[in-house]
């Protein structure tokens, strides 16, 4: 191979919703949970939409979003309004969460799986000391946002 792994992480699916949502007290959600509130999904030209339309289609839910758009910025602000619900990751939403500005709830329908955040770099490089000290860095970063999710 011509890659190698330096540091994963899995990190669960789920919604953000703001923080006097309706479901903002829940510890975990099932997709029909949020079938009666109008969400925010990203456009296809963000990964994480596929992924929600497999979900939706291995509920059987046939939602059809209230707001798309392309701007994971845009989808935050929407949500702040405490009646969409939008479809993002935990890694989306660190500084909401700690702020408290937005909250997110992981998701427990078994056909959405978890994300794997994944640093790689290419085999045969050695790693200057300021690189490894910047992938130490994000080891803690990750760790913490997978604590806090």
């Amino acid at each position: 191979q011509d890659v190698r792994k330096l540091l994963s992480f899995e990190v669960p699916a789920g919604i953000v919703v703001g923080p006097r949502h309706p479901l903002a007290g829940c510890e975990a959600v099932r997709l029909s949970d949020c079938a009666s509130y109008p969400f925010v999904a990203p456009d296809f030209s963000l990964a994480t939409r596929e992924r929600i339309e497999r979900a939706m289609q291995a509920a059987q839910m046939r939602t059809v979003p209230g707001v798309v758009s392309n701007s994971i910025a845009v989808i935050k602000r929407l949500v702040r309004d405490n009646v969409h619900v939008a479809f993002l990751g935990a890694v989306d939403v660190v500084e909401e969460m700690r702020d408290r500005t937005l909250r997110f709830i992981p998701l427990g329908d078994r056909q959405w799986p978890k994300e794997e955040l994944s640093l790689i770099v290419r085999n045969g490089t050695g790693m200057p000391p300021a690189t490894h000290a910047i992938v130490e860095r994000l080891r803690e970063q990750l760790a913490k946002v997978v604590a806090i999710a």
